[in-house]
């Protein structure tokens, strides 16, 4: 029998589901973790076979919900459900076998990728933008941490300029300039190469000013930058050529800073 494929699509991102099981939740710890602060820490668990996938609430606030009925026992899910926890709504895709869309919506049943869930309304309407402003460091670092682990697991990867991968740069930028730790430039570079992405202009003159600032690039985020486009230098514009250059200069006044410590 041909194995079934499962994607699951929450706003503009879509990502595959293993088999085994995916527990959904706020928890930083699920296998999807989801910025909804409607969502219980542990609130439902995706169970999936070769031939089958299922849903379990775990006992959540808020309840789990699919094609609009609330959930009392485990759910059977077929091709084209819709499953909606707290204010998250997300649509089961099932490929790989003779796939239909369910009718009913409460039969029993007998490693996935992570999402991020920060609105498209821009900065002022994102809860992390929110607390940031409100100089809750503690908790934007835990928000950003769980929307990095949501980034690089993304299928297929984000852009370096999509909404989301804008939001969470930005992110991290902030908290380098209200926290001055510059771990947080650190970071950025790293999600850079992780993510293959090529720094863009305005965030790359925003990241030199911050590293001005503090004084520092801090950790070997920079330099293991640097040395993954070195590679790539081939078919790079002047343009981008110039501006590894600048940070090239950048990375040298750091290591000449600690080299006099």
């Amino acid at each position: 029998m041909e194995e079934s494929q499962y994607r699951i699509k929450i706003g503009p991102q879509e990502i595959v589901l293993q088999f085994g099981e995916t527990l959904v939740g706020r928890s930083e710890e699920c296998s999807l973790c989801l910025d909804d602060e409607r969502l219980s820490r542990a609130h439902a668990k995706l169970i999936a076979t070769e031939s089958q996938i299922g849903i379990v609430d775990l006992g959540s606030r808020n309840g789990t919900y699919v094609n609009d009925v609330r959930m009392r026992n485990p759910v059977q899910l077929n091709n084209g459900d819709q499953i909606r926890m707290g204010q998250t709504l997300m649509t089961l895709y099932i490929a790989g076998r003779k796939a239909r869309r369910s009718k009913a919506s409460g039969r029993t049943l007998g490693g996935a990728t992570l999402v991020d869930m920060s609105p498209p309304g821009g900065e002022e309407s994102d809860v992390l933008f929110r607390v940031l402003q409100l100089g809750r460091l503690d908790e934007a670092e835990k928000l950003l941490k769980a929307r990095v682990a949501n980034l690089v697991r993304s299928d297929p990867p984000l852009l370096v300029d999509h909404i989301l991968s804008r939001n969470i740069q930005g992110g991290m930028m902030t908290m380098a300039d209200k926290s001055m730790d510059p771990r947080w430039i650190h970071r950025l570079f790293k999600l850079h190469v992780t993510c293959q992405w090529f720094m863009t202009e305005d965030t790359q003159k925003r990241v030199e000013q911050l590293i001005r600032a503090i004084g520092r690039a801090g950790g070997d985020g920079l330099p293991t930058y640097l040395t993954y486009w070195a590679g790539r230098t081939k078919g790079l514009s002047q343009s981008r050529q110039f501006r590894l250059a600048r940070l090239q200069d950048l990375a040298n006044r750091d290591s000449q800073l600690w080299s006099d410590k």
